[in-house]
């Protein structure tokens, strides 16, 4: 069966639907907001434990092979193959030295990227979602106010009468 105007129970239904999803979409921009230091927090966090897994990581191995630079120095050992295994024990503390020192500089320059490019492009971000955000609240709200005025003139209308005049 056709209905004169509208159904104002299904228009009813529709302005709902339209504030609800405004709403959510204004929520939608809130919860980003409010995860995004939680999200860089969480990534310097992860780094600075892949950093400290580094750190023990190389101290253990370098631990392990001054260990065994004392027993070959100890041992009764003498000759050319003595002076290689020192020599290369001498680099693998020194390439341990470097991995630590370049982890720390990285460490450094990453944490940096983070606290300031990689914030204010997570900043931008946000800002831009919450205007989206609000724009599509926005017309939300105009979708509710267009479906309420129908239903206003429809029950209007009805109730009421035309008037000619």
């Amino acid at each position: 069966m056709s209905v004169l105007g509208a159904d104002i129970e299904q228009l009813e239904g529709l302005a709902v639907a339209c504030d609800a999803t405004g709403t959510h979409c204004l929520d939608m921009a809130a919860n980003v907001s409010r995860h995004t230091d939680a999200a860089i927090g969480d990534l310097v966090s992860r780094l600075a434990t892949l950093v400290s897994m580094v750190t023990g990581e190389t101290e253990a191995m370098s631990t392990k092979v001054r260990d065994m630079s004392t027993q070959a120095v100890d041992a009764s050992w003498t000759g050319t193959n003595r002076e290689t295994f020192l020599g290369a024990a001498s680099n693998f503390q020194t390439a341990m030295q470097t991995a630590q020192s370049d982890t720390d500089g990285y460490y450094d320059q990453i944490k940096a990227y983070i606290d300031v490019d990689f914030r204010t492009k997570v900043e931008e971000f946000v800002t831009t979602l919450t205007s989206s955000m609000q724009s599509a609240q926005g017309s939300c709200s105009s979708m509710t106010t267009a479906v309420r005025s129908q239903a206003s003139a429809v029950d209007s209308t009805m109730n009421t009468g035309l008037s000619v005049g």
